[in-house]
C-alpha cells in the first residue's frame, strides 16, 4: 500500500498484522453488503407479488414508490430540523419553528425538508 507525504512528497507505506478476527468481520461485511442486496430485492419482489394477488400490482408499486418518497421526506425534514437547532440554539429553535411538531405551520412542513437539500446541492 504505497502512499505519499502531502507535504513532502516521500513514499511511504503502512504495514499491519490484522488479527484474523478482523480478517473474519471484513468477510461478513462483504458478505452481508452482498447479500443485503439480493435479499431486498426479493422482499420488494414477494410483496409485489402478494400484492398482485389481494389488489393489483399498480397499486403496489404505487405504495413502494410512496413509502419510499414519504420515507426521503420523514428523513429530509428530520435533517432539516437537526440542522436549524443546530445552528440557531436550543431557545431560538423554540422561538422560531417550536417544539412540538403538531403545533409547526405549513412553511415549516414546506421548508425544513429544503434545507437538507440545500445543503446537499450547495456542495455540487
Amino acid at each position: 500500500n504505497a502512499l505519499k507525504c502531502p507535504q513532502c512528497g516521500t513514499h511511504y507505506s503502512i504495514k499491519s498484522d490484522n488479527p484474523f478476527l478482523l480478517h473474519m468481520l471484513d468477510w461478513v461485511d462483504g458478505l452481508t453488503s452482498r447479500a443485503g442486496t439480493y435479499i431486498s430485492l426479493g422482499i420488494v419482489t414477494d410483496v409485489c407479488l402478494v400484492c398482485r394477488m389481494c389488489v393489483t400490482f399498480l397499486f403496489c408499486c404505487w405504495c413502494c414508490l410512496t413509502w419510499g418518497w414519504a420515507a426521503i421526506y420523514a428523513f429530509c425534514m428530520y435533517y432539516g430540523a437537526h440542522t436549524v437547532h443546530v445552528f440557531v440554539g436550543e431557545h431560538m429553535y423554540g422561538v422560531i419553528i417550536g417544539h412540538d411538531p403538531r403545533e409547526w405551520s405549513w412553511w415549516t412542513y414546506w421548508n425544513l425538508p429544503l434545507v437538507a437539500l440545500y445543503l446537499v446541492t450547495s456542495r455540487l
